[in-house]
């Protein structure tokens, strides 16, 4: 089921087809600290993580934060590289898609303007059904996101992020990054670096983003991948071809990006993290991912492989 999990919720690049604030977007936008704990503050944690940056030595970047402490990184060069959010912007079109009323709540239907974006024969199969917000962002279903990008409009989309602080919209959006306003996230000039991935989902992990407690516990549900030993993983894929490639599907094999952003909550601690591998096709970044992360929080001692 992870797996599937994993290889349907990735999202495809564009090819043929009043609040209860407890934050400001001003404090959102506190970039992490560029740089790794020195050895004078190391922490156990700090030499647990080394144990995973041989996992990442090549072609990735993880980074996570410590509970209460600092930020680790296997590079802090490749976690600071902006690079296109493909589907994880789904957890910020969400929010914004709750913020404005447009969408109620994680069971909430959504929906699919089949006119514009009619079925593609490279799709995943699970894209094509009809989906709620939990649903739909569990398989990355791209239509149903598009759909509801163009229905929250470039003017409500870029006042949302910046409420939110989505950090390429902090503090302030630029024009030319919102367009086109139903595929920026995955064809246009709209970058994102792990160490903003993991300072974004990590407010969110903590409940400190400018939303509604409804709009909180509703993305939470819709990123909910997994329980396991009194642990839950949340996390949002995305994978698209790398940005020195022409625009790609899935089925085209050339060298991809696959993201994972969330956080493992463990009771009332959390451990937020975010992660990049690259691949010479989708399928290659898809297991790398996999294989890597997964492994990454394993030797974490924070969250085991699912079964087989």
């Amino acid at each position: 089921m992870l797996r599937r999990s994993l290889l349907l919720g990735s999202a495809a690049l564009v090819a043929g087809c009043a609040t209860n604030d407890r934050t400001t977007a001003s404090d959102a936008s506190k970039a992490i600290p560029a740089s790794d704990p020195p050895p004078s503050a190391r922490t156990p944690f700090a030499e647990k993580f080394d144990t995973i940056r041989p996992l990442f030595a090549e072609n990735g970047c993880f980074a996570m934060r410590e509970p209460s402490g600092p930020v680790h990184r296997t590079d802090p060069e490749r976690c600071a590289k902006p690079r296109r959010p493909y589907s994880t912007f789904k957890i910020a079109n969400a929010l914004v898609g709750l913020e404005t009323g447009i969408v109620a709540g994680a069971d909430s239907p959504l929906e699919w303007d089949q006119a514009a974006y009619p079925t593609q024969s490279w799709w995943p199969e699970d894209w094509s059904k009809p989906h709620t917000l939990a649903t739909g962002m569990a398989v990355s279903a791209v239509p149903y996101f598009r759909t509801l990008a163009r229905t929250i409009g470039k003017e409500r989309m870029k006042a949302g992020l910046q409420h939110l602080g989505y950090p390429p919209c902090a503090p302030q959006c630029r024009e030319e990054d919102l367009a086109p306003i139903d595929s920026f996230w995955l064809d246009g000039s709209l970058r994102i670096s792990a160490d903003e991935q993991l300072a974004f989902v990590d407010r969110i992990a903590a409940g400190k983003l400018p939303t509604k407690t409804e709009h909180r516990d509703a993305i939470r549900k819709a990123l909910l991948r997994e329980e396991r030993d009194g642990r839950k993983l949340f996390a949002k894929t995305g994978t698209g071809s790398r940005e020195d490639q022409k625009l790609a599907t899935f089925a085209d094999r050339v060298p991809h990006v696959a993201w994972l952003v969330g956080w493992v909550e463990d009771g009332t601690t959390t451990y937020p993290f975010a992660a990049w591998v690259e691949g010479p096709s989708a399928e290659e970044a898809w297991d790398e991912r996999s294989r890597r992360v997964y492994g990454a929080l394993e030797k974490l001692g924070l969250f085991s492989r699912a079964p087989t």
